[in-house]
């Protein structure tokens, strides 16, 4: 994943693996994002602080196919 300005400048990269990671969402208030990853063969959902997602929580451990992970309102 990677983030950048809405003019698509300065590209930052937020995760470094050689799987497939998509889906992200930011949370309401910016403070973190959750993704989807394939790390463990299927796709699980992780979240991190949007300004460290190198301290990531994987939040499913399952043989589901879990997608597109989303946000309430705060």
């Amino acid at each position: 994943l990677f983030r950048m300005s809405a003019k698509g400048k300065n590209p930052t990269q937020l995760t470094f693996n050689a799987y497939s990671d998509d889906s992200p969402a930011y949370s309401p208030d910016g403070a973190s994002l959750t993704w989807v990853d394939t790390f463990d063969g299927d796709r699980e959902i992780i979240v991190a602080p949007a300004a460290d997602t190198a301290t990531s929580l994987q939040l499913t451990v399952n043989a589901t196919f879990d997608v597109t992970p989303d946000w309430q309102p705060a």
